[in-house]
């Protein structure tokens, strides 16, 4: 099953007792999460999937808001989880190069800056 990164860290502590005693709400629990485990176990779940592009758009705003990594490098981690993960990327022209993903972050304003460089 495809989800959000956001719903992936929910269902976790959603589903865990101990989670809930220890964090207190699901709030504070995904600002917990990305610091102690980053994407692995959530990158895993989507091995030999075919994500829409609007899923795959999510994907990147979520490498680059919460990884904080820059939009013009989105093209290379994309080709990454796709070749580690068996994701199938959806046929788009340019989503695999570094323009198409500063221009989705100019469109979408992801980071609050224009050329493309994650805060």
């Amino acid at each position: 099953m495809i989800r959000t990164y956001r719903n992936f860290i929910a269902d976790q502590y959603n589903n865990d007792p101990v989670l809930k005693e220890l964090y207190g709400s699901v709030e504070k629990y995904i600002a917990h999460y990305p610091t102690a485990n980053g994407f692995g176990d959530w990158l895993e779940t989507l091995r030999n999937s075919e994500p829409s592009l609007q899923f795959i758009i999510s994907l990147a705003k979520t490498f680059i808001t919460i990884g904080k990594r820059s939009p013009s490098e989105m093209n290379t981690i994309l080709s990454s989880i796709s070749r580690q993960y068996d994701v199938e990327i959806p046929l788009e022209e340019g989503i695999l190069t570094a323009a198409y993903w500063v221009e989705k972050n100019k469109q979408y304003n992801w980071t609050g800056d224009i050329k493309g460089v994650a805060a």
